[in-house]
């Protein structure tokens, strides 16, 4: 599918986290690490996940933050204002796009995954209220 494969996609996911979450003033997401045994090793990947998930669970404010992220090929990126919290809300939905990608990698290898993996929060809520 010329997609990428899913350690792939889970790489990029963990990559735009530890970008933002070890950011002091400015994230840059265009110089992610792209750690390779993140994308071809379960463990360290599901190390990184977890280091994460500690990180976020001990997250409780916000501050202002310089954002770096090429929009255009051909020209550098210029630094934008937004907040740590705001980044997690790009973040999240970044990951929501690609786990949808995921999902879809996981049923042409036809294994089992939840219909709601890489859905968005808003449509499943929205779905849940219309099947009401």
């Amino acid at each position: 599918m010329n997609s990428g494969t899913v350690g792939a996609h889970v790489r990029h996911i963990v990559e735009h986290y530890q970008s933002l979450l070890s950011a002091a003033e400015t994230v840059d997401y265009d110089k992610r690490a792209r750690n390779v045994l993140i994308e071809t090793q379960q463990k360290t990947a599901i190390e990184a996940l977890k280091t994460l998930t500690l990180q976020l669970d001990t997250f409780t404010s916000d501050r202002s933050i310089h954002v770096l992220c090429s929009t255009n090929s051909c020209e550098n990126p210029v630094a934008s204002i937004s907040s740590l919290r705001r980044e997690l809300v790009f973040v999240h939905s970044h990951t929501t796009h690609h786990m949808a990608i995921i999902r879809i990698l996981a049923l042409t290898m036809k294994l089992p995954i939840s219909i709601n993996f890489g859905k968005a929060t808003s449509t499943q809520k929205y779905e849940h209220n219309v099947q009401c």
